[in-house]
């Protein structure tokens, strides 16, 4: 995209959404938008769109990975004002915003880590799409060296070791979390995934590798996959 087009496309999408934002700042006092075209795409995903929108439920625990810089995190805690929400987010970057979006929600505990299969270190590394693309690595030397944090881990943090949603869009680490060791399935009830063979082939492979399929109610929501327990 030519720097016209991205500047010409950024201003067409400030004013589609602007009905939303006006809406959602009067919510939400510490709503910020980057003045980039990738936040505007994310903000309206996800609040014009409502692709994490899942009907007739109340998750008591949340899970939010990759939060990128919170608007994900900010929306699930507006759609169900009483959970617990732990948001994971490894961009130190974005993991800032996230804290200046949903920092001060006591119901919401933000980890600066990557969601991951096993505890160790990986690198966070800019894939040059965005400010939203990060992709973690567990070999790659360029870029944030930064720790891990495992579902096994997570279950540790809440207080009911159930989780009622997980959202996963982590940039094709899921197919490290699936892969690995997965217990932890057995205390999720809701997955919204999104998976990306694009950027590590197998990631698709790994999650119906680590899903009992007879167990799960299976549908496409968009980009995502949504999945819910049916026993």
């Amino acid at each position: 995209m030519t720097p016209v087009g991205y500047w010409v496309r950024l201003w067409a999408l400030k004013i589609a959404v602007s009905p939303w934002l006006l809406y959602y700042n009067s919510q939400f006092d510490t709503l910020r938008l980057r003045d980039i075209l990738e936040d505007y795409v994310l903000f309206a995903h996800i609040f014009v769109f409502d692709a994490l929108r899942v009907d007739d439920v109340d998750p008591p625990v949340i899970v939010d990975a990759a939060a990128y810089t919170g608007l994900s995190t900010l929306y699930l805690s507006y759609r169900f004002p009483d959970a617990e929400i732990v948001a994971i987010e490894p961009s130190p970057s974005n993991f800032s915003l996230l804290r200046e979006h949903v920092g001060h929600i006591d119901r919401i505990t933000c980890v600066n880590k990557a969601l991951w299969g096993e505890q160790t270190t990986v690198t966070v590394s800019d894939r040059g799409v965005g400010e939203w693309v990060y992709s973690v690595h567990h070999d790659d030397q360029k870029g944030v060296v930064v720790e891990t944090v495992t579902m096994k881990d997570v279950l540790a943090m809440v207080d009911t070791h159930r989780i009622g949603l997980f959202k996963v869009d982590i940039e094709g680490s899921e197919k490290h979390v699936f892969a690995n060791e997965s217990e932890w399935l057995a205390s999720v009830e809701r997955i919204i995934i999104e998976t990306h063979d694009f950027i590590a082939d197998g990631c698709e492979d790994a999650l119906w590798g680590a899903i009992d399929r007879s167990e799960w109610d299976v549908r496409d929501q968009g980009r995502n996959i949504y999945l819910e327990r049916n026993r």
